[in-house]
């Protein structure tokens, strides 16, 4: 799976993971590289599909820096194409619950705060 990623290949991508086991399907990694495969590809319903699969992870297991991370690319890629097709405010308003968006900023910032330490040591 990582090695399609490492090459661009996002529909392989997604095809292998819909073809593992449930038990593999399950696993965070699988699921976050998954939704990664899907934002990229970007056919119909893919970035719903990844934004859902990552709220649903958050909510699962709780807020980590992989998975917010992948969660803030997909909404940030649904934003450039929402202002490329000037359709921003024909968008309802963000679905993400209050407390996921107060987790994830707060995640956000320990990345941010653990990466400028590792960057002066």
């Amino acid at each position: 799976m990582l090695s399609f990623r490492d090459v661009s290949a996002w529909d392989e991508m997604v095809g292998l993971a819909d073809e593992f086991p449930d038990h593999l399907r399950a696993n965070v990694l699988v699921r976050q590289q998954t939704a990664l495969a899907l934002n990229r590809r970007n056919q119909p319903g893919d970035r719903d599909r990844a934004r859902q699969t990552l709220e649903g992870l958050v909510q699962e297991k709780g807020a980590d820096p992989e998975t917010l991370g992948i969660l803030g690319r997909v909404h940030k890629d649904r934003y450039r194409e929402l202002k490329k097709a000037n359709s921003i405010m024909l968008q309802r308003p963000s679905t993400m619950p209050s407390e996921l968006t107060r987790r994830a900023s707060k995640a956000i910032r320990a990345t941010i705060i653990r990466e400028s330490t590792r960057s002066r040591s």
